[in-house]
């Protein structure tokens, strides 16, 4: 069986992202981070590799947004989970797949499986 994709998460808020990294790792992910800041996360991308993300919009030193534009340059998917609703999001990354924090992990699974064109985990 092949090794699951590594998931980038780029999350500051401590409780969330550590949930998140359990759901992800029960799927069978590997997990890089997480990231709590632009900074840590573009760091990580350029140290890690991750196959695919999951960013939070709103982080301590602003936004994810240059971190969504960096995995567009490198043709990483990923996925904006957040509690911002879409119309926060700028025109030039509208087409990724938004999962709300208020939506159950299952959520998050299935919009990340299908950003990485995977069947469910």
């Amino acid at each position: 069986m092949a090794p699951r994709p590594r998931i980038l998460i780029v999350e500051d808020e401590f409780l969330l992202a550590m949930d998140l990294v359990q759901a992800l790792q029960a799927a069978g992910y590997e997990v890089a981070g997480p990231a709590p800041s632009v900074r840590l996360a573009l760091e990580t991308i350029a140290g890690v590799n991750p196959d695919a993300a999951v960013l939070d919009i709103q982080l301590t030193d602003g936004t994810s947004f240059p971190v969504a534009r960096r995995l567009v340059e490198l043709g990483l998917p990923f996925i904006f989970f957040t509690s911002f609703t879409r119309t926060a999001i700028p025109e030039d990354l509208a087409q990724v797949p938004h999962v709300s924090k208020l939506e159950p992990h299952s959520e998050v699974l299935e919009a990340l499986s299908c950003a990485l064109g995977e069947k469910a985990p």
